[in-house]
């Protein structure tokens, strides 16, 4: 009950809510989510929403709302695309979960590597905002 509290006290929203993923729940981790159920409408203001854009994106993507979704799986998917898929319910979660992180790591880029991107999405958009200004 304590962490009810807690979390009722940092979103307003909290009694109306019927999301199984909330930002403030201090179990978060050990909770699963469908793609067919409710997403926080508050992610804008949480520390780490990139998840919660995540499930927004998978929303829309995913062919089967039968299977779920952990947040570790939603924080390390780099990219959803068509017919992106969550677990089984009806298979064992530590195998498929083990099989999703290992198929899904993030690239890590050392500094230059960062530096070379920079460069290249600086090209990228002063083009585009050369393009914006010949439309006008």
């Amino acid at each position: 009950m304590e962490n009810y509290r807690i979390i009722q006290e940092k979103c307003p929203r909290f009694n109306n809510c019927s999301t199984n993923l909330c930002p403030y729940d201090p179990h978060l981790e050990d909770r699963i989510w469908y793609p067919d159920e409710d997403i926080c409408r508050r992610w804008s203001i949480t520390k780490d929403s990139l998840w919660i854009k995540t499930q927004r994106k998978i929303k829309k993507k995913s062919e089967d709302s039968n299977k779920y979704w952990t947040v570790p799986m939603l924080k390390q998917l780099f990219a959803v695309k068509k017919g992106v898929s969550g677990l089984s319910p009806d298979v064992a979660e530590k195998p498929q979960l083990n099989k999703f992180l290992k198929g899904h790591k993030k690239r890590e880029f050392t500094e230059e590597q960062k530096e070379v991107l920079r460069k290249r999405l600086r090209k990228i958009q002063e083009a585009r905002q050369l393009t914006f200004q010949l439309e006008d």
